[in-house]
């Protein structure tokens, strides 16, 4: 271009481009003047680019392409907790589009129980200390929440951050410390197992080889009013011992899900006068029971077997704790749409620092050593009631008594199938 050009020009300025090794085109400038027939030219060069756009090696086209590419939470936050920049995994991770989250503060996704914790590390943060490990929940955009693990540096008046998604990792490990709790309450358990077997076993066992063993050996000098009395007496433990391993077993069925209620409509008013009146009939002691109803037709859905399981078990306890002149009151009544039945005695009490441990099974407070038990009742009929959506709970003072609060749903007439 130069040389067509020498004989008839004194000054050119022209451009051109050319490609490199790396194949970046260069832009060239250059001057030309015709002096006696002599060519002087200057020229420099630098990198062509689209109209419009950047150096794709500049610093930040290079953050953007690593931002979008990123597998990890990438932000960058002012020290006052406001989104600059996002990575793209933040979308995958939380829901939100990033135009969402950008310029909004951070504490309008933390979870409340994580806001103090998460303040103090962007004070720290101001205070130009690095933060690694720290953990704090995020609300995703269907409104739960999501772990998020964290490690942040302050650099000016930004903080650079990395996170990564943890919830599976924080639900396996408390899916972990669950089955480490179970596990300890089994073996708490079996514990208590075996030491009531040891004592509630044992003694109906001896009395029964006893009772064997005097009637293989007199049996021809006993007359038939002691023979009555030995087999009554095994007859007795027998059952005694039966009555325990069915109980086991029916803690076993309820928690393992085994049990299910066979419900029906139970008429609670009818019902309680029903139980009562049948304990009476049995019990061989003089026993006084007080009922009173302030409305009538109350219909729960229940087992009535396992109901009237429940009832006499609070009232066998209310007499057995009450000697020796159990004054026993059962009240029924009708409360935010539950059926609420109480009972209360004149009894020993539960001594405070045991009331946490009353439903545990084979627990029995330390004021009843002496009186027949072997704890399992009181276990039984709180899963009975939960099993049927009701609730248990109980008010004790020692040596002044003890009432039982047992709410179940009710069933309104439209709805009494």
């Amino acid at each position: 271009m130069i040389k067509r050009n020498v004989g008839r020009i004194s000054f050119l300025n022209f451009e051109h481009q050319i490609v490199k090794k790396q194949h970046i085109p260069m832009f060239e400038c250059s001057s030309a003047a015709n002096e006696d027939y002599e060519v002087h030219a200057t020229g420099s060069n630098a990198p062509v680019y689209p109209e419009g756009s950047n150096n794709p090696h500049s610093p930040d086209n290079e953050l953007e392409n690593f931002f979008n590419i990123s597998l990890e939470l990438l932000c960058i936050v002012t020290t006052d907790g406001y989104f600059l920049k996002m990575s793209k995994e933040w979308e995958n991770v939380l829901g939100y589009p990033i135009s969402e989250l950008l310029h909004k503060s951070i504490y309008d996704f933390i979870h409340p129980d994580d806001m103090e914790p998460t303040r103090m590390e962007v004070q720290s943060l101001q205070a130009n200390h690095p933060v690694t490990r720290f953990v704090n929940r995020y609300r995703n955009r269907n409104g739960g929440y999501r772990y998020l693990e964290w490690n942040s540096v302050p650099t000016g008046q930004r903080i650079f951050a990395a996170a990564r998604d943890i919830t599976d990792r924080v639900h396996l490990h408390q899916s972990l410390e669950q089955s480490i709790k179970k596990e300890k309450e089994l073996n708490e358990l079996m514990s208590r197992v075996v030491s009531m077997a040891s004592h509630e076993f044992r003694t109906p066992l001896t009395s029964i080889l006893m009772s064997t063993e005097n009637l293989r050996s007199y049996w021809s000098r006993m007359n038939v009013q002691q023979i009555d009395t030995k087999l009554a007496n095994i007859h007795s433990q027998i059952s005694h011992l039966t009555a325990i391993v069915n109980n086991v077993l029916q803690i076993s069925r309820i928690q393992e899900g085994k049990l299910s209620p066979q419900l029906s409509t139970v008429e609670m008013v009818g019902f309680c006068r029903s139980v009562i009146d049948n304990f009476l009939a049995d019990s061989k002691q003089n026993t006084s029971i007080g009922f009173t109803c302030t409305t009538s037709g109350i219909n729960i859905h229940a087992d009535e077997i396992m109901l009237r399981q429940v009832l006499v078990n609070l009232i066998s306890n209310a007499v057995k704790y009450s000697q020796p002149h159990p004054e026993i009151q059962v009240d029924l009544t009708v409360r935010n749409e539950q059926a609420v039945l109480t009972i209360r005695d004149n009894g020993i009490g539960i001594p405070e620092n045991e009331k946490k441990e009353i439903f545990q099974p084979f627990y029995r407070a330390s004021n009843v050593r002496g009186i027949e038990g072997h704890g399992l009742g009181l276990n039984i009929v709180k899963e009975t009631i939960e099993l049927h959506n009701g609730t248990i709970r109980f008010e004790s003072v020692q040596h002044q008594g003890t009432t039982f609060i047992v709410q179940l749903p009710v069933v309104h007439p439209m709805n009494n199938q």
